[in-house]
């Protein structure tokens, strides 16, 4: 399966909802934006799907599943799924494989987008890229933003059904988040360096 950088640059997306539509795989998100994220691919557990970043493994030493809510999204070029048959080069994994595909520098660029929504929720990305002018060495720096206060009201009842007395509007604690990442790469022609 492919998804390509359009669907995972969209306003607001994620990866909850740009993987969760697509057959054979059930996304969970336990919460708002930045909360624990993981995907389920033909109902295997999370922890048996390989997680790639371009051709390096993202596994944790401990064998817990990567949160899925901190890939890099905003500097994919896609991502490809394998639900079965995993690639040997991917590990085999029983449980699949999922690689997140990062730009090649071509040429010199910058770009940045940002967006704003509900409960204080802002993102933030900036990417900008070099090449040499003999197109040898090259590099590319992306760095997002997330920050959400996520303090949206509820009306408590007081555990009350049907006594109002003690009903109040309450909001929502220790439900915001504030994440900084970045990726860094490089590329360059090694040939003739000693």
């Amino acid at each position: 399966l492919q998804v390509p950088a359009t669907a995972l640059q969209a306003p607001g997306a994620t990866t909850a909802s740009a993987l969760g539509h697509l057959p054979g795989l059930m996304a969970t998100q336990l919460g708002g934006a930045g909360s624990l994220t993981q995907i389920y691919v033909r109902g295997a557990n999370p922890n048996q799907l390989r997680i790639y970043l371009d051709d390096f493994p993202m596994e944790r030493a401990d064998g817990a599943p990567i949160d899925l809510s901190e890939l890099p999204l905003y500097s994919a070029t896609g991502i490809t799924i394998w639900r079965n048959h995993t690639p040997i080069g991917y590990g085999g994994g029983i449980g699949g494989a999922l690689r997140l595909g990062l730009p090649q520098t071509r040429d010199t660029h910058f770009r940045g987008t940002g967006e704003v929504g509900s409960f204080g929720t802002a993102r933030l990305a900036l990417q900008g890229g070099y090449r040499s002018q003999d197109g040898g060495w090259g590099g590319q720096v992306a760095v997002g933003l997330l920050r959400s206060r996520g303090d949206y009201g509820w009306m408590d009842d007081g555990g009350t059904l049907l006594e109002t007395d003690d009903d109040r509007p309450r909001s929502r604690e220790n439900n915001d988040v504030t994440r900084l990442s970045a990726v860094v790469t490089a590329s360059g022609d090694v040939r003739g360096c000693t």
